[in-house]
């Protein structure tokens, strides 16, 4: 299924570019083994990300030297603890470090959804520290850790957990070190796996390690969703850069080069239910989506359903899904599931069981603006806007 396919998404003289430096992007991300040696900072992700980006829209030059200092700076200071931690009390100090040196950028974690970001350049647009989004967001106990080293005379920056892990894992990248993606509903963390076999985590938003046992009571369906690396496990190199080539599509989901980064993004890494979930609604919201997009839209959003039963945005993404199809009983029993058949067997009898009880008793509508068809109403307040999916 190709972004071509959508009868609104006529190729401009740019986009055939895009998708060649796409693939090429993904091939190289793809590639990289996760251990390694030390890289450049124009090899790290974050300089690749942007690079990305700016194949969609110019970013100015302050933005783009913004984040290599981010990473410079950091990396030089988690260095200066160890060149390479090898037990877990240096690992702490050194991404304490790397902490430290993102809140001297003024990196602060928003409190509000509405602030989260997808791309780095939204990330990395400069706000007026006496702003009182910003001045709430200091007094808060998520930026407890941060506030000593905030500058109220530089701007301010939202950066939540994904970006946040983004930047350990390109300093990570810079030094050779293996720092990994973890994903949860609505968050992100880093896991620093060392050579003596350790993992240490590392939480962006609470500025501390946390410990596994922390995410997994979290999660809606116990150890479940560990066992299949869905939740709280560490990704692959490649399933990191398809989780971040999502977000950067959901940024740009109503041009055909946002629809295609999503798409990347599943090939790379097709448990990710964030990524399951943006595509789904990318399809299913779409006036010219193809029939056999929107048909793929329901298995991939039952898909994220599964996994987060009791997101009220998730229901919105399922409800939006069937009505875009509107043969609800009988494309329940053919619904195309994740390719991975270690997911397939779980999320399928969980999420058609759901379904059964949806069209039966519980109670969704679609709010896309041009899905007016009502599946039920909802049982709750729906946010009348389509999910982020960027992280807390």
């Amino acid at each position: 299924m190709s972004p071509l396919a959508f009868g609104a998404f006529r190729l401009r003289p740019r986009t055939s570019a895009f998708i060649a430096a796409t693939l090429l992007l993904a091939w190289v991300f793809s590639a990289r083994p996760s251990i390694s040696a030390p890289v450049p900072y124009e090899q790290t992700t974050v300089a690749e990300l942007l690079r990305q980006e700016i194949q969609i829209h110019a970013l100015p030059p302050d933005m783009i030297s913004l984040a290599k200092a981010a990473v410079e700076t950091s990396a030089s200071a988690a260095e200066r603890v160890s060149r390479l931690p090898a037990d877990r009390q240096t690992a702490l100090r050194a991404l304490g470090e790397i902490n430290i040196q993102l809140a001297r950028m003024n990196f602060l974690q928003p409190l509000s959804e509405d602030l989260w970001a997808n791309a780095l350049s939204e990330a990395l647009t400069p706000h007026d520290a006496n702003d009182s989004a910003v001045v709430l967001a200091l007094e808060s106990s998520e930026n407890q850790a941060r506030r000593p080293y905030f500058d109220p005379h530089k701007p301010a920056y939202w950066v939540q957990c994904q970006t946040g892990a983004l930047f350990f894992i390109a300093v990570g990248e810079r030094l050779g070190w293996d720092i990994r993606l973890a994903s949860m509903p609505l968050h992100n963390y880093v896991r620093f796996h060392l050579s003596n076999g350790q993992i240490v985590n590392w939480d962006w938003t609470d500025s501390r390690s946390l410990p596994d046992d922390y995410y997994r009571r979290q999660l809606p369906a116990g150890d479940h969703w560990v066992r299949a690396r869905v939740f709280a496990v560490s990704m692959s190199h490649r399933e990191m850069v398809g989780y971040y080539l999502d977000q950067l599509g959901t940024a740009f989901d109503s041009t055909p080069e946002g629809v295609h980064l999503m798409e990347r993004a599943i090939g790379l890494n097709s448990l990710e239910p964030h990524s399951a979930n943006n595509l789904a609604w990318a399809y299913a919201t779409h006036p010219n989506s193809t029939a056999d997009q929107r048909t793929a839209a329901v298995g991939y959003a039952l898909q994220s359903w599964a996994t987060n039963p009791d997101d009220p945005n998730v229901e919105d993404t399922v409800a939006c899904a069937f009505a875009a199809v509107s043969k609800y009983s009988r494309l329940a029993q053919r619904i195309p599931f994740s390719r991975q058949k270690r997911f397939n067997r779980s999320c399928q009898k969980l999420a058609l069981r759901r379904v059964s009880m949806a069209t039966q008793s519980l109670t969704f509508r679609c709010v896309s603006s041009h899905l007016t068809q009502p599946l039920h109403r909802l049982s709750r307040p729906m946010k009348n806007s389509k999910v982020r999916w960027t992280g807390s």
